[in-house]
């Protein structure tokens, strides 16, 4: 059975793999160090794909899907809860920086990168 972790924000559910999960901590834990340190805290890129789903109809430009797509998608799967950054929870995408928009447009992907990066079959 495939296994996914999850994570949700102002109604914003953001869906990983076991793998892009591995990465995101362990960017976490480089950062922990470095400021432990008394380090500058390191700008890294965060890891993708991060697949993210809403109801919202303002935010369906830039979602993977809605959460019925959600539920189709990972009806066979493990899903577990965790935490990590939800891209396009915050409106960032239309109220941030020109930087900031660009970095959020960065974590945009479809239903079909979905189904290809999970190996998915759908049926209806």
């Amino acid at each position: 059975m495939k296994k996914f972790f999850y994570c949700i924000n102002n109604g914003t559910l953001a869906l990983v793999t076991p793998e892009v999960l591995v990465e995101i901590k362990r960017r976490w834990t480089l950062i922990e160090e470095a400021v432990r340190e008394g380090l500058s805290r390191p700008v890294l890129t965060y890891p993708k794909p991060i697949f993210t789903f809403s109801d919202s109809e303002y935010k369906k430009e830039w979602v993977t899907g809605t959460l019925a797509d959600y539920k189709l998608l990972t009806r066979d799967c493990e899903v577990q809860q965790d935490s990590f950054y939800v891209p396009f929870s915050n409106s960032i995408e239309i109220t941030g920086t020109e930087e900031a928009r660009r970095l959020e447009e960065g974590f945009h992907t479809t239903i079909g990168d979905a189904i290809k990066a999970f190996a998915l079959a759908v049926q209806s």
